[in-house]
């Protein structure tokens, strides 16, 4: 979502005659796009521009969730392995987009151009080539209101596998049946899979408490996933594992790597206490299968959930298709479950009290009263957790860890 309004869509002038660039919060349902693509106009994202003059080999990252915290984890095994990664460090909220300035970095023999891709990146590039290998973390119906239906949706994510080489690697769930029938048969020679509850062919799993690889041999016990930091969510481990085998990194590499990550902003980081109870920064967490997840982590009654924000972009619902729906419903089911208060907050709170029946329930104006809201309800063994379903500025994100000390 964009970093400071959710009703502005940047369109950076064009440089080029007979083309629209546009930045990524520019949607498939942006007036400007549509009139563009009417006219026949091509509309592109200034990273065309990188994908087109580099000459390393790229490693792309989409899907609807994990996909900045598996990028970060495939450059740690990466570099535990000694394979260079080219990749934006200094991304907003930890998000590793690619961005030209990076074909001024400095790139060792043997580098590799790592790149996170979200939808609207994909639907405004054409990858030539590209990426060698690409991992699709998941995929499910969500940022509809962005690309105008779920076929889009998916046609955006699809290209990410669409123009890779021969010899090329497509990384992809084997527990995601439905995502991958959208996304279609890959175009790269070369499959590898990941799952976070069962064996597979070629890739990496988890079963028995541990992540497993197998690629040129028999199958290997890489290392306990309690040696991985509790924050990281085992799909994006076993999807960054498989991707950094693909690249080249050693099953030793991927378990050091691992151990080595830090933590990430915004996503399930421990950011203090506050009246002696923990304060989870979930706050990337803006779809309610996202916030699920988190909720999921808790027993009964144990957490005190901050949730809301906005509910619509530039002339869109936010999670308005029926099936986006349904998954909120179901995000509210479990917040009922774990949260002994919800506090909602800003535009989208009118969308969440009616579905939270069940549990206490706040209505506040924003996030500053959210957290105010908040304090009678906490107490010994509870969380205050910040996963709002819906989207919310960066400014407020960058904010909560200061609002939520006491």
């Amino acid at each position: 979502m964009p970093p400071d309004s959710l009703r502005e869509v940047t369109e950076m002038p064009s440089p080029d005659r007979g083309t629209l660039w546009v930045d990524e919060w520019a949607g498939e349902t942006s007036p400007a796009v549509r009139r563009a693509r009417a006219a026949g106009v091509p509309v592109r994202h200034p990273s065309q521009r990188l994908f087109d003059a580099t000459d390393l080999p790229v490693l792309g990252v989409t899907g609807t969730a994990g996909k900045t915290t598996a990028t970060h984890l495939t450059a740690a095994i990466l570099a535990a392995a000694g394979i260079p990664v080219v990749m934006n460090r200094s991304g907003r909220a930890a998000n590793a987009w690619p961005e030209v300035a990076l074909l001024d970095e400095p790139a060792p023999p043997g580098a590799w151009l790592l790149a996170e891709l979200t939808s609207t990146h994909l639907c405004h590039l054409e990858l030539r080539s590209a990426p060698r290998v690409a991992l699709v973390t998941c995929l499910w119906p969500d940022h509809l209101e962005l690309h105008g239906s779920l076929e889009a949706y998916a046609a955006a994510k699809r290209r990410i596998l669409a123009g890779q080489p021969a010899d090329g690697w497509a990384v992809l769930n084997a527990d995601d049946t439905q995502g991958r029938a959208l996304l279609g048969p890959p175009v790269a020679g070369n499959l590898a899979e990941f799952s976070a509850t069962r064996p597979v062919g070629r890739g990496a799993w988890i079963a028995g408490g541990r992540l497993h690889a197998r690629w040129d041999g028999p199958p290997r016990a890489v290392c306990a996933m309690t040696d991985i930091p509790e924050w990281v969510h085992p799909v994006a481990v076993a999807g960054a594992a498989a991707a950094a085998l693909a690249a080249g990194a050693t099953p030793e590499a991927v378990a050091a790597g691992l151990a080595a990550v830090s933590g990430l902003p915004h996503r399930m980081h421990r950011v203090g206490t506050l009246d002696g109870c923990p304060v989870v920064d979930d706050a990337m967490a803006a779809t309610p299968v996202k916030a699920r997840a988190a909720l999921a982590r808790h027993a009964d009654r144990s957490v005190v959930l901050l949730a809301g924000g906005d509910d619509t972009l530039p002339g869109a619902r936010v999670h308005a298709d029926p099936r986006e729906e349904a998954r909120l419903r179901e995000a509210c089911r479990e917040a009922v479950r774990a949260a002994r208060a919800v506090v909602c907050f800003g535009p989208a709170a009118g969308r969440l009290v009616p579905l939270l029946d069940g549990v206490a329930t706040i209505r506040a104006a924003d996030l500053d009263a959210a957290v105010a809201a908040a304090r009678p309800h906490l107490g010994p063994g509870v969380t205050l957790l910040l996963s709002p379903m819906f989207p919310m500025a960066q400014d407020d994100r960058a904010r909560f860890a200061r609002l939520s000390r006491g």
